[in-house]
């Protein structure tokens, strides 16, 4: 018996440009920004590495210690609140001002809460998780949720089978009674079904491979897979 879902953030419920994307993002408004260009650039490429290397490591690079080393590189002395305002702006120029919620989202959450499911968030960010829980409540969508995972707090990223894992024993659900839902078939469907869990891949763009778990093409049919809520 399923007992609860859990999601993708980015591209699942949110729509989010890439983190390859964050100094393209962030270069229009490089003049409003309290960090020179000299330093956008060179923590997106030091970001850039540790976001490869963490592919392979499931370590999560993220944007705050790529900013510290930048800054350390350059001989700018900052606070660790100083740290925190630049990470804010980053945030908000290369990824908040661009976020759009995903259709249907706020109408599953009301179903999955009216049948009595318990619900998270499984996300790979760059950033400090707090950034996109102010996304999930601006678009009202966090107050359906009983628990939330950021990889960039956690420490690893998907498709590790400790952050699943860290988010069933916080749900209180065991491997088999869960859902996850994603739009990646290597992290989210690969990733969860490894962890013992049942997959949702959210193929938006309909792609055709082969991924051995349930397939929707927008987030409300989730509410038509019957076997689920049985």
């Amino acid at each position: 018996m399923v007992k609860a879902f859990i999601f993708d953030l980015g591209n699942t419920l949110i729509e989010y440009p890439a983190p390859e994307k964050l100094k393209e993002n962030c270069a229009e408004f490089a003049h409003q920004m309290k960090i020179s260009g000299e330093i956008l650039n060179r923590m997106h490429e030091l970001y850039m590495k540790n976001r490869r290397e963490g592919f392979e490591s499931f370590r999560e690079a993220t944007v705050e210690t790529a900013l510290t080393e930048a800054l350390q590189e350059s001989g700018r002395e900052v606070s660790d609140l100083e740290i925190l305002e630049l990470v804010e702006e980053i945030y908000h120029y290369g990824f908040g001002r661009l976020a759009v919620p995903i259709e249907g989202g706020i109408g599953l959450m009301k179903a999955l809460k009216e049948r009595g499911m318990k619900t998270g968030i499984i996300s790979n960010t760059p950033l400090p998780g707090f950034l996109f829980m102010k996304d999930l409540d601006r678009f009202d969508l966090l107050q359906y949720f009983d628990d939330l995972i950021f990889s960039a707090d956690f420490g690893k990223r998907k498709p590790s089978p400790d952050i699943f894992r860290a988010s069933l024993r916080n749900l209180g659900v065991k491997a088999h009674e869960a859902v996850y839902t994603g739009d990646s078939l290597d992290r989210d469907v690969k990733g969860s079904q490894d962890a013992g869990m049942k997959s949702i891949w959210l193929n938006r763009k309909g792609r055709q491979e082969e991924h051995g778990g349930y397939v929707v093409s927008s987030l409300i049919q989730i509410l038509a897979i019957k076997e689920l809520f049985a």
